[in-house]
């Protein structure tokens, strides 16, 4: 953690009650940061596996004869990674001449907006990787011996570009639904890898105002 947040911690929340006990002031600012030590790993952890994840698509295109696609999908994994660092920068740029209780109140606000906005931002992401995904499909090698199987059976199958039009309307109505539900699948998505840090957080700060009172 920033030396200059460890500086100003180390009165922990005493400034805004003096009354509070020394040893659980001295308990909940650990406690603090702990978790924001842990949540900025796992923020940064999440960062790489968004650059990681567009890389193993990318590599699949390679492998799948669909270089294009997979370039597409890289670049939309990697601005993704850049917003995230944007607002990963955001998050760095609270202020930290704060006590405790009230860096650990900034850092949830940032927090609850970072993640309104990541909403709205995957609204589009689930939905294009899922085309990406099935367009890529279509045309690699396997893609191409299902759409042989799909013409002998079907002789009269139409094609829209080179995609089966009924299968492909299918696709488009499943990303529409993707993108409809895109806010519990990213909170879905949060809770797997956050949840408990989160409510830890939660509870932190509740704990805090319950001193405070």
């Amino acid at each position: 953690m920033d030396n200059s947040i460890e500086n100003t911690w180390k009165d922990g929340f005493l400034n805004d009650d003096a009354m509070i006990a020394p040893k659980i002031n001295n308990l909940y600012t650990q406690k603090s940061k702990n978790i924001i030590d842990k949540l900025i790993k796992m923020f940064k952890l999440n960062f790489l596996f968004i650059i990681g994840l567009g890389l193993f698509f990318f590599a699949w295109s390679v492998f799948a004869g669909t270089i294009w696609v997979g370039l597409f999908m890289l670049l939309i994994f990697i601005g993704l990674a850049m917003y995230s660092k944007k607002q990963f920068d955001r998050m760095e740029n609270i202020e930290k001449n704060l006590s405790t209780y009230q860096y650990l109140k900034a850092f949830d606000n940032w927090l609850q907006e970072a993640i309104a906005s990541f909403t709205q931002i995957f609204r589009f992401f689930y939905p294009l990787i899922f085309i990406s995904f099935m367009v890529g499909f279509r045309f690699s090698t396997y893609g191409e011996q299902v759409m042989e199987k799909l013409a002998t059976k079907f002789p009269d199958l139409q094609l829209v570009w080179g995609f089966p039009l009924y299968p492909s309307l299918a696709v488009l109505f499943i990303a529409l639904i993707i993108g409809i539900f895109a806010g519990p699948l990213y909170r879905l998505d949060l809770n797997l890898m956050y949840k408990n840090s989160f409510k830890k957080l939660k509870e932190i700060i509740t704990d805090m105002e319950e001193l405070r009172k």
